[in-house]
């Protein structure tokens, strides 16, 4: 059956389910027959798709149809559901521009081509539909790029659903141009995004590196709180360093190799710290433009990612650029010294006592210049060797001297 005529009777069968149970319906006078709908068609030969179709009506139950043009007729419309509020947004744009009465958008005769482009608005046997390949109307351009990104979503999700039943190796390039997106801001409505991205984050039979992406975007598609995500990054010495902080306070740390696998482990900070980091980050703008990732990171340097629902901020810099990313970074530095000194000691007590001695005063010249962070976190180590007989007197001796210095605050 040709498209438009399927389309026709899709149409048709929701009016006859909206009809009822007694299979007639009469109309009063001035009574419109179906609800108001908005469509948008684009050709363009060699874009992806090259054929897109969406139509909206008020309620937010939508068609699309995309693929290749010469087989425009034979595509089957998907159908979904988009938002009240996002709904309601698209009628506005509508309403502003006149539902298309009358509109001429033709630019001038040498604009390349750029696709033909139609918008149509319809409600009983009201119809208007404007068509041009090029416009300076920002209003129009507006809607058209509303349009195009409803288009890109359903289509993704068309090649995700494909792509998990057929092409399983192929599901992570095609959810890695998904993130994309995401990033860019150019897919909305993003609760539709939500029963594509379960099915693939519980796929047992996808890889692992899928699943952990699908849940990561399946929770921010669902309004996920913010996060704070720094890194450092080593290449000369192969090692990274990463702090994750959410919204409510939790945080983890990672400390490894880049040929380990990720272990993250808990990460108590105090309040203050906590409180202070997020003052930054909006300080910071939430990271918006701070210091864009290039296609190279450096190979010692920073990246500090910060994410909000839908939105995704990152910066990556050898430097840091501004004052509150700088004292972000002071904190973070504070951090991995904490670590590094927590680590070299226990190694020495477990290793290399003889060692021992030399390591305490590197501690306590960290905690003199204020190199760590929660100096108290040293506090259990030390107690052990202040009261562990098997050490040697002037070790016990300099940890009880620290353990004095840190509950002084000196």
């Amino acid at each position: 059956m040709p498209f438009a005529r399927r389309w026709q009777v899709a149409v048709l069968l929701g009016v006859l389910v909206c009809a009822g149970g007694s299979g007639t319906t009469h109309l009063r006078a001035g009574e419109e027959s179906a609800a108001a709908r908005l469509t948008f068609i684009k050709v363009f030969p060699g874009s992806t798709p090259e054929y897109l179709r969406v139509t909206v009506e008020e309620n937010g139950q939508a068609l699309y149809a995309g693929g290749a043009a010469d087989q425009a007729d034979e595509l089957e419309p998907e159908s979904f559901r988009l938002s009240s509020d996002f709904t309601q947004e698209l009628f506005r744009h509508a309403a502003e521009l006149n539902y298309f009465r009358g509109l001429k958008l033709e630019g001038p005769s040498n604009v390349a081509s750029m696709g033909a482009k139609t918008f149509s608005y319809e409600k009983g046997p009201e119809r208007w539909e404007v068509k041009y390949n090029y416009t300076s109307d920002r209003r129009v351009r507006e809607l058209q790029s509303i349009f195009e990104h409803i288009g890109q979503g359903r289509f993704l999700i068309e090649q995700l659903s494909f792509r998990m039943r057929f092409d399983r190796l192929g599901v992570l390039e095609t959810l890695r141009q998904f993130e994309r997106e995401f990033n860019s801001d150019r897919l909305v409505d993003v609760q539709q995004f939500v029963p594509v991205l379960e099915q693939l984050a519980s796929n047992s039979r996808l890889m692992n590196a899928v699943r952990r992406r699908a849940q990561r975007l399946l929770t921010r598609a669902q309004g996920a709180p913010a996060r704070l995500e720094m890194e450092h990054i080593n290449q000369e010495v192969g090692r990274l360093f990463r702090v994750v902080l959410e919204e409510g306070g939790d945080a983890t740390y990672d400390s490894r190799r880049f040929a380990q696998p990720p272990r993250p482990q808990p990460l108590k900070l105090p309040a203050q710290v906590v409180s202070r980091l997020w003052e930054l980050t909006r300080m910071a703008n939430n990271l918006r433009g701070v210091a864009p990732a290039a296609a190279e990171l450096p190979s010692v340097g920073y990246h500090l990612t910060y994410e909000a629902g839908s939105e995704k901020n990152e910066a990556v810099f050898h430097t840091p650029p501004t004052a509150p990313v700088a004292e972000m970074v002071h904190i973070f530095q504070q951090l991995m010294r904490q670590d590094e000194m927590r680590n070299r000691l226990r190694r020495v007590l477990e290793n290399d006592p003889f060692m021992l001695q030399v390591v305490l005063q590197e501690l306590e010249a960290a905690i003199r210049t204020n190199a760590v962070l929660e100096p108290a976190a040293f506090v259990p180590l030390l107690e052990g060797i202040a009261n562990g007989s098997e050490h040697h007197q002037l070790d016990r001796e300099k940890a009880r001297l620290l353990l004095e210095q840190i509950q002084s605050g000196r």
